[in-house]
């Protein structure tokens, strides 16, 4: 039997799993704020700057799990922008 290599196959690479697996697809304030081990009020300002996107329903904050990945996402690739180059 032939490996993927001599088939002609790509090796496939293992996914990266997103960090916000096993969270529900939707996403409470407070849930979101002891995720992120912050306090709920810095949630809400993350929204209200519009780093992370929310929707209402009702009265009630609700954060989609992909849109928090991708919040984290890009303030990954921030600090890693920021972060000093050593040669």
């Amino acid at each position: 039997m032939k490996n993927k290599m001599e088939s002609g196959m790509p090796e496939s690479t293992p996914e990266k799993q997103p960090m916000t697996e096993g969270l529900p697809d939707v996403l409470t304030l407070q849930e979101v704020a002891e995720f992120l081990k912050v306090n709920p009020k810095t949630v809400r300002g993350q929204i209200e700057e519009g780093k992370i996107v929310a929707f209402k329903v009702g009265k009630v904050i609700r954060i989609q799990r992909e849109k928090l990945e991708e919040f984290l996402q890009k303030s990954k690739q921030a600090v890693e922008e920021s972060e000093p180059k050593s040669y």
